[in-house]
């Protein structure tokens, strides 16, 4: 059975709200006397930024082919802009105990992976990256640019081993990490 672990790491962030009142804008009369001919208001304040990613599963693929796919929603909440920084453990689902595999059987199944968000800027839209597993081996990202997010979105893993590749018997996995970089 190959088992993929995906984790995801979150950020929160606190902030203050503020409102303020200005002076009346006034002349002053003899003897102390205000006349207010009219009354200025300045309200000021500020919304406190949040940005949190959530869930995360093991999805069993049960016996390997080369042709799985499973998908996994995840809760993603931000308010501000952000990029998703995806890195893969392992760059491919790896044989526990021979990644390299053993004379003619490979011991790791390249896969592909998508991250599909709805996002706002203003308008709605939909945020989609597509990486191969040995790219995110170094990290891949995926901006938001100028959208938000607050409605979560879905990881979409797809098996991708060549035709001609045969597999070593055993258990495989593979860790996919998530983290969320705010845009502040």
């Amino acid at each position: 059975m190959g088992r993929l672990h995906i984790f995801g790491r979150f950020a929160a962030f606190a902030g203050a709200v503020s409102i303020g009142l200005a002076s009346p804008v006034s002349a002053s009369g003899p003897k102390g006397v205000t006349d207010a001919s009219s009354l200025e208001v300045a309200l000021v304040g500020s919304i406190t930024s949040k940005c949190s990613i959530g869930g995360g599963a093991n999805l069993d693929l049960g016996s390997i082919t080369g042709s799985e796919r499973v998908s996994a929603p995840f809760d993603l909440n931000c308010n501000v802009p952000f990029d998703l920084v995806v890195s893969s453990g392992a760059g491919g689902l790896v044989h526990n105990q021979k990644p390299n595999g053993e004379g003619p059987y490979a011991g790791t199944v390249p896969y592909f992976l998508a991250i599909e968000i709805p996002a706002s800027s203003p308008a709605p839209r939909f945020l989609r990256a597509e990486f191969r597993s040995s790219e995110i081996a170094a990290g891949g990202v995926l901006s938001s640019g100028e959208a938000v997010a607050f409605a979560g979105g879905d990881l979409i893993f797809q098996t991708a081993l060549p035709e001609s590749t045969e597999l070593l018997a055993g258990k495989y996995s593979e860790v996919i990490s998530i983290t969320l970089h705010p845009k502040l």
